[in-house]
């Protein structure tokens, strides 16, 4: 039952079932790539009694749900039908719902009244990333348990067998996030990524477009890949802030990179990062509401270019 990070919260959960005063809903949030759905997955083979989380797969009193856009009201009449029928090997059935936030609201409302009125054998776990989608509703009737971000140094340390560099830059850059950090020592092009802000803020500096415009074109074609490069625009506008405070190498995420940091500190000014920030802000809101990501990657950097000019 080893869960990096969040062992204690699952031996909580394990006694809360144990002494019967577990809640019959719950929902654990938190950022991606943290251990939400195998935090849930444990507790569920506890609960149904299972030997391994290999042991959940078909088993009839189990049912997890996961959809890559949206939830809607076809896999919930699936639920429905799964919550009636009572445990055929056991005393307890287990509803595990990940992504939750996907179900659209006629999904959610369709669920509300299990939620409400639930048989006394089920037991629902939900799991995801933006509780606030979700409706009040739903909220208010499960038990939410929010997980923290992991710490640099315990997900260092789970990257154990990687070569030391390697270790270091996906540990910092990694958000808490162990899914991130794996990503990063496994993708050679995602690492190249993290260090881009400088030639993106380089390129600002000197008002090349031309310049601009390429990048623009080389993130752009993927989704995903704009929204971190934007990601990671803000951690050198955040170092930028740092350094042009005091110069101080502590807590930068780009310790190596601190002469360059100067140097765009010096050109941009800190009256200017403010802008900066807010329209790199706007620029992830308008990815998320899936606008083209090269006509928006290219917007949001023409913007950042006559922040600069002004």
């Amino acid at each position: 039952m080893e869960l990096i990070g969040f062992n204690q919260t699952l031996g909580q959960l394990v006694s809360l079932a144990k002494e019967r005063r577990l809640s019959h809903a719950l929902i654990f949030t938190g950022i991606e790539g943290i251990g939400k759905k195998r935090l849930a997955l444990e507790l569920a083979r506890f609960l149904l009694e299972r030997e391994s989380l290999e042991q959940l797969d078909h088993y009839p009193d189990f049912l997890y749900l996961e959809e890559k856009n949206t939830i809607g009201v076809e896999e919930i009449k699936k639920v429905l039908q799964f919550v009636v029928e009572r445990p055929l090997f056991g005393k307890r059935k287990v509803l595990l719902i990940n992504d939750a936030h996907k179900m659209n609201s006629q999904a959610q409302n369709k669920i509300l009244k299990t939620l409400e009125e639930p048989p006394d054998f089920l037991t629902f776990l939900l799991v995801s990333s933006a509780p606030g989608r979700l409706l009040d509703t739903i909220r208010s009737r499960v038990v939410e348990y929010p997980l923290k971000p992991h710490s640099e140094e315990a997900i260092y340390q789970a990257l154990e067998g990687y070569k030391e560099e390697e270790r270091h830059l996906a540990a910092r850059f990694s958000g808490g996030s162990f899914q991130r950090a794996f990503a990063i020592v496994e993708d050679e092009e995602l690492r190249k990524l993290f260090f881009f802000p400088e030639k993106i803020f380089d390129a600002l500096q000197e008002g090349n477009r031309l310049k601009l415009l390429d990048y623009a074109k080389e993130y752009g074609k993927d989704k995903e890949m704009a929204s971190l490069l934007m990601e990671h625009c803000m951690l050198w506008l955040r170092d930028l802030a740092l350094v042009g405070e005091n110069r101080s190498t502590q807590n930068l995420y780009y310790q190596d990179r601190l002469n360059v940091l100067i140097r765009h500190s010096q050109s941009l000014g800190r009256n200017k990062i403010p802008h900066f920030r807010q329209e790199l802000e706007k620029g992830q809101k308008r990815l998320a509401a899936n606008c083209n990501p090269e006509i928006l990657l290219w917007n949001c950097l023409m913007q950042l270019q006559e922040g600069m000019n002004q």
